[in-house]
């Protein structure tokens, strides 16, 4: 959280770039296990690198008064749900398409 909060989502970053950057992050905070980093860049890399999007979509769904009282560690948190809510509602409908069905169907 503590790199997502302090991410500088005002320019365009490269992928190579994020992930560096995270990497570097990880390690400062001791956080070296491969697998470990691996797993946690899965998710941050491609969040941070559409960032613009999911901040368009928490807005879109918080009330005003809820928004200006959070803190900024919160909005990472809720970037992060609405991601991943994002994130596994396109995987769904991928795999409802794939099966032939029209997505929304009982399965």
């Amino acid at each position: 959280l503590k790199f997502i909060t302090g991410w500088n989502d005002q320019g365009a970053h490269a992928e190579r770039e994020v992930r560096e950057s995270l990497c570097e992050h990880l390690a400062e905070e001791g956080i070296e296990h491969s697998a470990s980093v691996a797993r946690l860049g899965a998710t941050v890399v491609p969040l941070l690198l559409d960032l613009r999007r999911i901040d368009a979509m928490v807005v879109k769904n918080l009330k005003v008064e809820v928004a200006r009282n959070l803190k900024s560690v919160q909005v990472s948190i809720v970037r992060v749900v609405t991601f991943e809510l994002d994130r596994e509602q396109k995987a769904a409908k991928e795999t409802t398409q794939r099966k032939g069905r029209p997505s929304g169907e009982d399965r």
